[in-house]
C-alpha cells in the first residue's frame, strides 16, 4: 500500500466511525508512525509504506475509531507551545485552559507581583504549572497532585520542559492543607475536577477514557471549589490571587463562594466559544 492509499484508507476508517476530524487525526498518526507531515505525504505519496509500520498505524486507527483519545495514541501533546507527555491516567491538556493561564498571568502583572510564589492544585500533567513557570522564569511553582500515574507524568513533563523552578508535591487537595504555612503563596491556581458525578457516564466517548479522579467534582460539581476556597485561602499572602478553571455555567456559583470568603476584583476568563472558562479574585 502506498502512503496515499494508506492515508485515504485511514480517513475512511475514521469517517465510518463518526470521527469529526478524520484528516487531522490521520496526519497526527502519520507523524507518530512515519514521522511524515502533510507535505511529506504529498511528495512521497506514491512510495510504498513499510509493512510493519503500516500494521502499527492501522492498529492505532482502529483504536481511534473506538473513541480512544488521539492524544493518548500520540503519547505527546502541545499546550501553549510546550510539549507534554500524556497517556492513560492523566488529564489531557486542552485549549480551554489557555484562557485561564492567560487570566492568571494578567493578574500577576496587574498586581505587580515580582518573583511570584505559585501553587498549582490538582496539577495533573503539569500544563498550568509549566506554562506559568515558563512565562515567569523568576517564579517558584509548587505543583500538587494526588494520582500516582498523573504524578509520574508531572515529573516527566517538568524535566522535559526544563522547569527547574517547579517542585512537584504528592498530596491530596482535600486533606493536605495543614502541610502548608499561612501567607505563603502569591497565587493559587487550579483546574479541579468539576463534572457532576451523575453526568460523567453521559460524556463523549473520548472523555470516558480519562481518569475519573480528574473529572469527578462531586454531587453538584463544586466539591473542590468549596474546599479550596474554604481551606486554602489562608495560605495566600495579602493581595494574593486565586484562579480557577470552570465548567460551563459555573461562574456565578464559584463567584458567590469567593465573595463569601472576602475575595474582591473578581474577573472572568472567556474561552474561544466565549464561555466563562475561568475566574480570578484577590484576597
Amino acid at each position: 500500500m502506498t502512503y496515499h492509499q494508506l492515508y485515504r484508507h485511514i480517513i475512511r476508517i475514521l469517517q465510518k466511525a463518526g470521527n469529526e476530524t478524520p484528516a487531522f487525526d490521520c496526519l497526527c498518526l502519520f507523524e507518530k508512525i512515519f514521522a511524515m507531515n502533510r507535505q511529506a505525504i504529498i511528495i512521497d505519496g506514491e512510495k510504498l509504506a513499510d509493512t510493519e509500520k503500516t500494521k502499527q498505524i492501522l492498529a492505532l486507527a482502529e483504536k481511534r475509531a473506538t473513541g480512544y483519545p488521539l492524544q493518548y495514541l500520540c503519547g505527546i501533546w502541545q499546550f501553549m507551545d510546550y510539549e507534554f507527555f500524556v497517556g492513560e491516567g492523566v488529564l489531557i491538556p486542552r485549549e480551554d485552559t489557555v484562557s485561564v493561564v492567560e487570566l492568571c498571568a494578567e493578574q500577576i502583572r496587574k498586581n505587580k507581583i515580582t518573583n511570584p510564589n505559585i501553587l498549582d492544585l490538582c496539577a495533573g500533567s503539569g500544563a498550568i504549572s509549566i506554562a506559568l513557570a515558563r512565562i515567569f522564569p523568576e517564579s517558584t511553582v509548587t505543583a500538587l497532585e494526588l494520582s500516582p500515574t498523573a504524578f509520574s507524568y508531572l515529573e516527566k513533563n517538568i524535566i522535559h520542559n526544563q522547569c527547574q523552578n517547579i517542585t512537584p508535591v504528592y498530596g491530596d487537595v482535600l486533606k493536605d492543607t495543614p502541610k502548608f504555612s499561612e501567607h505563603t503563596f502569591d497565587v493559587i491556581i487550579s483546574n479541579p475536577p468539576y463534572i457532576i458525578t451523575d453526568e460523567i457516564p453521559t460524556l463523549q466517548k473520548e472523555i470516558q477514557y480519562e481518569p475519573l479522579l480528574a473529572l469527578d467534582g462531586g454531587k453538584d460539581g463544586y466539591t473542590f471549589y468549596r474546599k479550596i476556597i474554604s481551606d486554602w485561602t489562608y495560605t495566600l499572602k495579602e493581595n494574593g490571587i486565586l484562579v480557577f478553571e470552570l465548567g460551563e455555567n459555573q461562574y456565578e456559583t464559584v463567584k458567590k463562594y469567593m465573595l463569601e470568603h472576602h475575595f474582591r476584583d473578581i474577573l472572568p476568563a472567556y474561552d474561544i466559544q466565549h464561555i466563562k472558562r475561568g475566574i480570578s479574585g484577590t484576597v
